[in-house]
C-alpha cells in the first residue's frame, strides 16, 4: 500500500495520471481483498478522483464519502490531509455546492500543519483562496482570506508560493482595483521556472484567461489560442 501510494504521487507530479490511476486501483483492490488500513482512506479518495475523470460523479462522490469515514476512523493526520484535499478538490465539487468544500479544505490545511506535511497544507491554502473567490465571497472577506493564507505561504517560504500567486491573479486584479492588493506576481520568473511543468503551466493559462476576460483588452485577446495552450498543458491530467 505504501509503495503504491508513493508511486501515485510520483506519477501525479510528472503528469502520468493514467499510470497513477493503476496504482490507486491496486490500493483499492488490496483493501477490498485483505481489509482496511490507514492508507485505505487515501486509496479510496484517489480512486474517487480517478472515477471523476470518467464523468461518473455520483459513484466518485460515494467513494469520497467512504474515504472521509476511513480517514476519520484511523486518525492519521498525514493521510488525512491528502484525503481531504483529494475529495474536496475533485469529487465533491461536482455534486455539492462549492461553498461546502471550503470547510473540507480548511480541515486539510490544519491536518497538514499538525502533521508537518507543508506541501499538502500549501495546496489546500491555495484552493481555499480559489474556492472562496469562485463561490462569491465578498471582496472584503476575500481580502482577509488571502492575507491569512498568502502570509502563511510567504512566511514558510514553501515551493508552491509562486504557483499560489499565479492562481490568485484574477482575484488579485480585482483587489487591485479597490487598492487592497499588496502582492506582486513575477510572471517572467514563473514561466522560467515552470514552463515545462504541465500542471503549473495550465494554471498560468487559466489564470491569464480569467484575468483578461475582465479587462478592457478583452476584445483583442485571442481566446482560442490561450484556451488551446491551456488544454495542451493539461492533456495528461484527466
Amino acid at each position: 500500500m505504501r509503495v503504491c501510494y508513493s508511486l501515485y504521487a510520483c506519477c501525479y507530479v510528472v503528469g502520468l495520471q493514467i499510470l497513477g490511476s493503476l496504482f490507486v486501483t491496486r490500493m483499492t483492490n488490496l483493501s477490498l481483498k485483505f481489509g482496511n488500513c490507514y492508507l485505505s482512506a487515501a486509496g479510496c479518495a484517489l480512486f474517487a478522483v480517478a472515477i471523476t475523470a470518467t464523468n461518473d460523479f455520483l459513484t466518485a462522490y460515494e467513494f469520497a464519502k467512504a474515504a472521509i469515514k476511513l480517514s476519520d476512523h484511523y486518525s492519521d493526520l498525514g493521510v488525512g490531509t491528502a484525503v481531504y484535499i483529494g475529495v474536496s478538490g475533485s469529487p465533491y465539487i461536482w455534486v455539492r455546492h462549492l461553498k461546502e468544500t471550503i470547510p473540507l479544505m480548511k480541515k486539510a490545511f490544519h491536518f497538514g500543519l499538525e502533521s508537518g506535511c507543508l506541501n499538502y497544507a500549501s495546496y489546500s491554502a491555495t484552493h481555499i483562496m480559489i474556492y472562496s473567490f469562485a463561490s462569491g465571497e465578498s471582496l472584503i472577506e476575500l481580502q482577509e482570506t488571502c492575507e491569512l493564507y498568502l502570509n502563511w505561504l510567504k512566511e514558510n517560504n514553501v515551493p508552491i508560493l509562486q504557483f499560489s500567486q499565479c492562481c490568485m491573479q484574477p482575484m488579485m486584479n480585482l483587489l487591485s482595483a479597490t487598492g487592497k492588493n499588496d502582492y506582486q506576481f513575477n510572471e517572467k520568473q514563473y514561466l522560467e521556472h515552470f514552463r515545462n511543468v504541465a500542471w503549473f503551466n495550465a494554471a498560468y493559462h487559466l489564470s491569464k484567461l480569467q484575468s483578461n476576460f475582465w479587462t478592457s483588452e478583452a476584445a483583442n485577446i485571442d481566446w482560442v489560442k490561450i484556451g488551446r495552450s491551456g488544454l495542451d498543458s493539461i492533456k495528461h491530467f484527466p
